[in-house]
């Protein structure tokens, strides 16, 4: 008896420990409380892209820094998004740790065309591969690029002085 007694109180310390590593919450829309605003990277210099026949205002992360923390700890952008240009042209990876939105992303060949486009859950810590080398990457808000009819072909017109920032 006195055994059974043990390892009811073992199992049910065991259960409490689990439920707070694991952020157990009696509400099932609880959400992680939202960063400190001096977490977030400040917004980045801006430049005009097009994207297939629109005009794309997309701050531009050129520095290894600002590519590593991209969106982590924003808001999402009302319009525009976020230019990421790499040194060179190979396979990237993004995750969404600390990106409180959902993204959609273009992986841009040096050439300027969309190799491919994913969709990027908030928060998520899955990497998500470009399945072709890419010398840049394009965040925009969730629908964005389907709202504007961009699909995996469509040209990127990137201006020259961001290009050369190699």
């Amino acid at each position: 008896m006195r055994y059974a007694i043990v390892c009811c109180m073992l199992v049910g310390v065991a259960l409490a420990v689990a439920c707070a590593a694991a952020g157990c919450r009696e509400d099932a829309d609880w959400t992680p409380p939202k960063p400190e605003p001096q977490d977030a990277q400040p917004p980045l210099p801006t430049t005009t892209i097009t994207v297939g026949e629109v005009a794309l205002e997309v701050e531009v992360a050129d520095e290894e820094t600002e590519r590593a923390r991209g969106y982590m700890f924003r808001d999402p952008p009302a319009d525009g998004g976020m230019l990421f240009v790499f040194p060179d042209e190979t396979g990237r990876r993004f995750i969404m740790t600390n990106v409180p939105f959902d993204i959609d992303l273009a992986f841009i060949s040096a050439e300027g065309a969309v190799t491919q486009l994913v969709r990027m859950k908030a928060f998520s810590s899955r990497e998500y591969p470009s399945r072709m080398p890419a010398k840049y990457a394009l965040e925009v808000p969730a629908g964005w690029f389907r709202s504007h009819g961009v699909t995996e072909g469509t040209r990127v017109a990137i201006p020259a002085d961001v290009q050369a920032k190699d």
